[in-house]
C-alpha cells in the first residue's frame, strides 16, 4: 500500500503538468498580444497603421496595412523584443504612397545660369521645356 502513494502523486502531478501547459502557452499569447497593442510604439508611431498581432506558442504572426516601410520594420522590432516571443512572421503591406518618379531631363530642356554678385558663385536652375528662361 505504501508504494502505491508515491506512484498516484506522480500520476496526478504529471496530469496537472500536461493539461496546465496550453493554458500557460494560451496566457503567454495573450499577454504577447496585448503587450503590443500597449506598447508606446504602437500607441504613438503605429496608432494610425492598420496592424492585427496573433500570437502561437510565441511564433507572433503581424498581418495589416502600414504607412510606409518604416512602420512595418518598427512594428516587427517592437514585437520581436517582448518577452515569450520567439519568432515574428511580418506579413504587414506597406499602403502608403510611393515615391515620385524621379524627374529625367532630356536635351531639349533648359538651364538658367545665375549668378550670386557679392561672391561670385554661379549655379544653374532648370527651366521646364515651354517656359521662357
Amino acid at each position: 500500500m505504501k508504494s502505491m502513494f508515491p506512484l498516484t502523486l506522480a500520476a496526478v502531478v504529471s496530469t496537472m503538468l500536461i493539461t496546465s501547459s496550453p493554458l500557460r502557452a494560451a496566457d503567454t499569447d495573450s499577454r504577447i498580444e496585448s503587450s503590443a497593442a500597449k506598447s508606446y510604439t504602437f500607441k504613438t508611431y503605429l496608432k494610425d497603421d492598420s496592424i492585427k498581432v496573433d500570437s502561437k506558442d510565441g511564433i507572433v504572426t503581424l498581418t495589416g496595412t502600414v504607412a510606409d516601410a518604416s512602420h512595418k520594420s518598427m512594428a516587427e522590432n517592437t514585437v520581436a523584443s517582448l518577452p515569450g516571443v520567439t519568432s515574428v512572421d511580418n506579413q504587414l503591406v506597406v499602403s502608403g504612397k510611393q515615391p515620385a518618379e524621379p524627374v529625367s531631363y532630356t536635351h531639349l530642356d533648359v538651364y538658367k545660369r545665375q549668378v550670386q554678385p557679392e561672391s561670385g558663385q554661379t549655379w544653374a536652375t532648370h527651366v521646364p521645356k515651354g517656359n521662357k528662361a
